[in-house]
């Protein structure tokens, strides 16, 4: 079942997404309950600069960013994004867009949805370096989406002004999908809601069911 944004209610102030009332746990929730990195490096100013690099390439999207006013410590990964977009063809249909999956209850906020090259992807923008949290969000996403986007991209923006791209064609049965479930399954039972019964409690209060 692919992902929806009706009935999402995202907090920005707080990170949460809830869906018909109730809390939904998001992708960076689920995946941050394996761990697989190691977080004893990262700094307060890590999630300062991607946030504002987010914001920064979603400027110049619009139309809005003069990258001859952008600070000195943003300007390089500025112009990676910009190469980028003079290097590839893009379509862009929604851009940081908060979306549940209802099927498995669970939210997220992929960073671009459209297609490239004239592919049909989820992108994903990273100012730091690969990781292997990265490869677990690619799962969660495409889980998250829908099977319709079979081509997962994360664009990794250097501050030197240059940029790479890791391209992940998911298939259902590749392991990323499944471990991104199981930490999903894992998340609900920690947290003392069962995924069984809190999607009975959805349907029921939808009138269907189960």
């Amino acid at each position: 079942m692919e992902a929806t944004i009706k009935g999402v209610r995202f907090d920005s102030r707080r990170h949460e997404y809830w869906y018909m009332g109730k809390h939904v746990p998001s992708v960076s929730e689920i995946v941050g309950l394996l761990s697989l990195t190691d977080k004893r490096w990262y700094k307060p100013w890590h999630c300062q600069r991607g946030s504002m690099i987010h914001w920064l390439t979603q400027c110049v999207d619009e139309g809005t960013t003069d990258s001859d006013e952008v600070e000195s410590v943003y300007a390089g990964y500025l112009k990676a994004y910009e190469q980028f977009l003079r290097e590839h063809e893009l379509h862009y249909d929604l851009t940081e867009t908060p979306m549940v999956n209802p099927q498995y209850l669970f939210a997220g906020t992929p960073d671009r949805i459209g297609t490239l090259d004239g592919e049909h992807m989820i992108l994903d923008i990273k100012s730091g370096y690969p990781s292997d949290d990265h490869a677990l969000q690619l799962g969660g996403y495409w889980i998250l989406v829908g099977e319709y986007f079979r081509r997962k991209i994360v664009l990794y923006l250097r501050s030197n002004g240059t940029y790479s791209i890791l391209y992940k064609d998911l298939k259902q049965h590749d392991d990323y999908p499944a471990l991104f479930l199981t930490a999903l399954f894992c998340y609900h039972q920690k947290h003392g809601k069962p995924l069984v019964q809190f999607i009975k409690s959805l349907n029921e209060k939808k009138g269907v069911a189960i």
